[in-house]
């Protein structure tokens, strides 16, 4: 897995402002109109670092599948703002559905 990180040469902690001067930086650099059409390759990897890394959503799901291998978001799968796992009974008995909905607000808080 390409490290999005890496190619545009900041930290993990980095901010988004400090993401966007980077990527300002190394793209006028690698520009292909700079470089006689030159370096496309390059152009592209820095493009889609900072389309991930500047996008919020993207980026907490890239940290995950660096991290764990795989993603935990479901964001990909369901639209903005739609919860899968909202308390809702799951027609077992109430003590079961009790505990089921602590867990996943639980999750929901840790926004694993």
């Amino acid at each position: 897995m390409t490290n999005h990180y890496e190619t545009l040469g900041v930290d993990r902690k980095a901010t988004i402002e400090e993401i966007k001067k980077a990527y300002k930086e190394l793209a006028k650099k690698w520009h292909p109109d700079r470089n006689n059409g030159l370096e496309t390759d390059t152009f592209k990897k820095i493009n889609e670092a900072y389309d991930i890394l500047s996008d919020e959503r993207k980026r907490k799901e890239y940290d995950s599948e660096m991290l764990f291998g795989f993603s935990f978001g479901f964001e990909s799968f369901y639209p903005e703002g739609v919860n899968p796992f909202k308390k809702t009974s799951m027609d077992l008995n109430a003590e079961d559905d009790e505990k089921l909905s602590k867990m996943f607000a639980k999750l929901r808080k840790e926004k694993i």
